[in-house]
């Protein structure tokens, strides 16, 4: 399969119909996935599946669309060194469970208004992401949610990574339990 080669809005907008997915990383041969959590963050955190960390930066992006790291860490209160990693498994778990996406990079300027040091990277809700791109959430139970998905991307899709998609999800529905649900 060829890799496309995207400069606009428009031209990722016709990978995304054709593919059904935007390639922007190497998660997977040929294609990058991600999959929701059936539940909203509220519901996983009052059933102790999310961490009060993750919780709080969810919060945080959803008053603050388009924040970037710098003062995520900053409104969160988790600038110390010993909240690093717990920020940033609340980013990652976040991302993992598709609630929120890196919306792009703001550059970082001195108090002189110049670019100075690296930029930083800027995270918004996905739902509202979607929304501002006109994409519609489809709403399914978990089994319905797979199949219909490994319909569509057969069609699409070479075979390795079919294969190579379905391994890795059914190791993280195991990994997370969500296979038993």
């Amino acid at each position: 399969m060829a890799r496309p080669t995207v400069h606009t809005y428009e031209e990722a907008r016709h990978v995304v119909e054709d593919l059904g997915i935007l390639p922007l990383s190497s998660f997977m041969p040929g294609h990058p996935s991600l999959l929701a959590a059936p539940e909203t963050v509220e519901e996983r955190y009052a059933a102790g599946l999310l961490a009060r960390p993750a919780l709080q930066v969810y919060d945080c992006i959803r008053e603050h669309d388009g924040i970037d790291v710098k003062t995520l860490r900053m409104l969160t209160e988790m600038q110390r060194p010993s909240d690093k990693r717990a920020f940033d498994r609340a980013l990652t778990e976040l991302q993992n469970s598709t609630d929120l996406v890196i919306s792009g990079i703001a550059a970082r300027l001195n108090e002189h208004g110049n670019k100075s040091g690296w930029n930083s990277t800027c995270y918004m809700l996905a739902d509202h992401w979607m929304e501002q791109h006109g994409i519609e959430q489809a709403r399914f139970a978990p089994g319905e949610a797979q199949t219909t998905l490994y319909a569509w991307i057969e069609q699409r899709w070479e075979e390795a990574a079919v294969r190579y998609f379905r391994k890795r999800i059914d190791q993280y529905l195991n990994w997370t339990g969500m296979r038993e649900r």
